[in-house]
């Protein structure tokens, strides 16, 4: 399994862009996988705005399809199934809770 660090809020962020790129070409070279899956990580400390996945917009899914597709492009290996999850991460006080959202989009 493939997992990206979470983005900042400004995706175009050059480093970052490089970053995620480094960071899943380690882990598929790290073994040969025939799936990938991409992982936003969305954080939040309340409700107030919704759920961490809710942040997840639909011009942020197509953020990370592009992503992806350009990572893909570049790789020499076939990848048979592609995946994007979302990992949610509630912070209340000193402890966190986490659900993670498999193929959501």
């Amino acid at each position: 399994m493939v997992a990206v660090k979470p983005a900042p809020d400004d995706f175009e962020n050059e480093m970052y862009f490089d970053d995620a790129f480094q960071t899943i070409s380690d882990a598929a070279q790290a073994q040969r996988v025939s799936s990938v899956h991409f992982v936003e990580v969305k954080t939040r400390t309340g409700t107030d705005y919704g759920t961490p996945g809710a942040a997840v917009t639909y011009t942020k899914q197509q953020k990370l399809r592009k992503t992806a597709l350009i990572w893909l492009q570049e790789q020499e290996q076939y990848y048979s199934d592609l995946y994007f999850d979302v990992i949610e991460v509630w912070v209340v006080g000193k402890t966190a809770k986490i659900r993670w959202l498999q193929r959501c989009f």
